[in-house]
């Protein structure tokens, strides 16, 4: 009699919309790990290449503040204008690095400047999360859309954006604005590896 080797249990990957429960798309019962806005079915998230598993060499209660929400953080009060609770993430030299020639500012007043003048060009802004990915090494890539009518018109302008954010010592040093998500995505994964 022949014996049948199962293959290893590979995660199956799918969606979970925003504010659906976990049994109510998967079933009672279902055993998840998240990351970032996705669900994982399975006993272990899948690895990425190149990304280090550091769960195995740190204790079962870390202390290293959980990067991903805490930027998840940050996009939330960005949607209700809370530059207070945002810059309270940031040190005080830190830099927001427009990179498509609009320029950077630096340290928290200068970045609430930049900011104030942006939002206040719009009668609204909602900002709708695609992802956010801890690259590794205090990188993070969060990427998302942007939507909403300037003063004086009805038209709605949309935008997709990314920022990298360069974490150290619990404090963002420097977030770094992308139009295109790829070119994000690839300088996400080089400033990584550079801080290895």
């Amino acid at each position: 009699m022949r014996t049948r080797r199962r293959a290893p249990l590979q995660p199956e990957r799918r969606e979970l919309r925003r504010g659906q429960r976990v049994a109510d798309r998967f079933g009672e019962g279902t055993e998840v790990t998240t990351q970032t806005d996705q669900v994982n079915i399975g006993r272990e998230p899948p690895q990425r290449p190149g990304r280090r598993d550091t769960g195995r060499a740190m204790s079962e209660e870390s202390t290293t503040p959980d990067l991903v929400e805490l930027v998840r953080g940050i996009l939330e009060d960005a949607r209700r204008e809370d530059w207070d609770a945002i810059l309270a993430h940031y040190s005080a030299d830190a830099v927001w690095d427009m990179s498509d020639g609009m320029g950077s500012f630096v340290g928290p007043e200068a970045i609430r400047g930049f900011w104030d003048d942006w939002w206040s060009s719009y009668e609204r802004l909602e900002i709708d999360i695609q992802e956010i990915v801890d690259v590794g090494n205090g990188v993070v890539l969060a990427a998302f859309h942007m939507e909403g009518p300037p003063k004086g018109s009805t038209a709605e302008v949309q935008t997709q954006m990314a920022l990298i954010y360069q974490w150290e010592d619990g404090l963002i040093v420097r977030a770094t604005n992308y139009a295109n998500l790829d070119e994000a995505r690839a300088a996400a994964e080089h400033l990584a590896e550079e801080r290895e």
